[in-house]
């Protein structure tokens, strides 16, 4: 009788042991549950402030740019009652103030994208170049046609063509792709690599994102002091 009473104790303490785990498991995987949808929240949250902090700052130097180049054209219409020769002049004084204007915001975005490329890693497009070039021009008499690319980046069966824009526009596009052609012929050590476009810009007027993943360019973004790459629907020319 003593040992039947013992090892129905010992029964009923495997019992309580048992309970007692798939409580603490089941307290346990719902705390982890409540960590993990609690990390995913404040993820969310940060990205889409981040987002919404990148959009504010291209809104803001959106219309700081525009801004600019609205009040250089209303100097230059509230004189249009000068005479004919003062006239001209003044349109040649707006055009080079205005041309000044985009060749510096153009160098600016070209030292940054340049700068941030050169002195990276130069793995870009899922692809790992050795060598980046600025520049890249040629003219090749025999055939009466010359070219110039912003950046080339290389390797032994890769290139990547890189465009740089202040502010991009959906025509930017075209016109890198329709470079393609002309850029193989006047550099034929190229002819038989892989080509990858990419756009370049501190800004993008609207539709320019949608274009570029049609066409399977890659657009290239200032976020911060970072470079951010969507290269999403990028294709080899």
């Amino acid at each position: 009788m003593d040992t039947l009473d013992k090892m129905t104790v010992t029964t009923e303490g495997v019992w309580v042991d048992l309970q007692e785990s798939k409580r603490f498991l089941t307290e346990m995987f719902a705390e982890s549950e409540r960590l993990r949808k609690e990390s995913d929240e404040r993820n969310e949250r940060l990205r889409k402030e981040s987002d919404e902090r990148n959009d504010r700052l291209r809104k803001e130097l959106d219309e700081r740019y525009d801004r600019r180049t609205a009040e250089s054209r209303a100097a230059f219409e509230k004189e249009m009652s000068e005479s004919r020769t003062e006239f001209k002049e003044r349109i040649k004084v707006l055009n080079e103030m205005i041309g000044g204007m985009a060749n510096s915001n153009g160098m600016v975005a070209e030292e940054f994208f340049v700068n941030v490329i050169e002195n990276g890693d130069k793995f870009l497009f899922g692809v790992q170049f050795d060598e980046c070039h600025r520049y890249a021009r040629r003219y090749d008499k025999s055939l009466q046609k010359k070219g110039e690319v912003d950046t080339v980046l290389t390797n032994c069966d890769s290139i990547a063509i890189i465009e740089i824009k202040y502010k991009a526009r959906r025509e930017d596009i075209k016109k890198a792709i329709d470079k393609l052609p002309d850029f193989r012929l006047l550099f034929p050590q190229y002819k038989s690599h892989r080509i990858y476009l990419g756009l370049a810009a501190l800004a993008f007027d609207k539709g320019v994102e949608a274009e570029s993943e049609r066409e399977g360019v890659a657009l290239l973004k200032q976020v911060g002091d970072a470079l951010v790459v969507n290269d999403k629907h990028m294709k080899a020319f």
